[in-house]
Formats: structure tokens, sequence, C-alpha cells
């Protein structure tokens, strides 16, 4: 008699060992595809920092429109755009929190009426409907970027980005020293 074949208690245990493994490799495939949205919104942080820099350089003020900048990432004239997903009016629901920007970021020009340059900025708001919330910062005449994070999750994301190994505020620097990257990154008039 030939018994060729494998029995279902065979294949019921290669399935099991496959799920674990799946189950294992997950979380950390999740953290790396979120690293890699992160360096894709810190290189848009840069080039609309830059080009808000050139725009002070040549008029003395800040653009509050991204169709005000020479890299205007859209054709409206708008403050705040999704790098994903629907436009900013249909993404911003009552509460004014950002649901719409499929799996992106909301990026929104922010800035005071006193036009000192350490008060405008650029923010990057990772949409609500994700795993993760955290909003990466820059101040237009600085060169570092600031997590804030929201979660435990946030927090691990962020610690990774600024290259520190835990957080023990909200905030951390990705560039600095290494107090700098530890503390949290508060700007204040004169601090630059």
């Amino acid at each position: 008699m030939n018994k060729k074949g494998f029995t279902l208690v065979e294949l019921l245990v290669v399935v099991l060992i496959i799920g674990i493994l799946a189950a294992m490799a997950l979380p950390a495939y999740f953290k790396s595809v979120e690293r890699s949205r992160m360096a894709e919104a810190d290189t848009l942080l840069a080039s609309i920092s830059q080009a808000q820099q050139r725009r002070w350089m040549k008029t003395g003020s800040y653009s509050k429109l991204f169709s005000g900048l020479e890299v205007s990432p859209t054709s409206g004239a708008v403050a705040t755009f999704c790098t994903k997903g629907t436009d900013i009016a249909a993404a911003q629901n009552a509460s004014g929190t950002i649901a719409g920007c499929g799996n992106g970021f909301a990026v929104v020009l922010e800035q005071t009426n006193s036009g000192t340059l350490n008060t405008a900025k650029v923010t990057a708001y990772r949409a609500n409907n994700t795993q993760y919330t955290y909003s990466l910062d820059r101040i237009y005449q600085d060169n570092k970027v600031t997590c804030h994070a929201i979660s435990a999750e946030d927090k691990a994301i962020c610690a990774e980005y600024c290259g520190i190994d835990t957080m023990e505020t909200n905030d951390c620097c990705n560039s600095g020293t290494e107090t700098e990257r530890q503390a949290a990154c508060v700007y204040t008039s004169g601090s630059l």
C-alpha cells in the first residue's frame, strides 16, 4: 500500500507555524513602512521650508498659501493639503481633525501675525485614520524637524526618527546634540 501525502494534522501544524511567523514579522514591516513615510514627509517639509526661505529673502514675508510658493504641491490657493486622499476641505470633519487624507499627511502652513522668523513653520499631521497619529514640524529658518508623539506607538516611532532610545517627553528633534534630540524642541523668540 502506497501512503503518499500529508495528514490533516501535519497540514494544520504547517499553517500554524506560518501564521506565527507572519504575526511576528508584520509589526516590524509596518514600522519600516512608517519610517519610509516619515522620510518622505521630512523631504517635503524641507522643500517647503526652503521655498519659504527664498520667498522671505525676496519679499520679507512668508506665503500663507501654497500657491504663493515656487514648489507648490497643489495648484489651489490653500494653506493645507493632503499628500494622499481627498482635498483638505473634504478631509476636515466638524471637530477640525484630519479624517480624509487617506494613508498620508495633512501638510499645513502655520504662522503667527507677529512675522518673526521663528514662529512660522510647516507641519505634517499624520492622518487620524491610521495606526500612527504623530506630527512633524519644521521652523522655516531652522533645519530641525520636531516629531510630536501622541500615543505610546507614536513615541516609539518618534524616538527612532530622532535617534534616541526612549522619549521622556512627547517631543524630540531629529538633529542637533543628544540633549536637543532628547529634550522637547520649544522655540521661543530669539532662540534660534
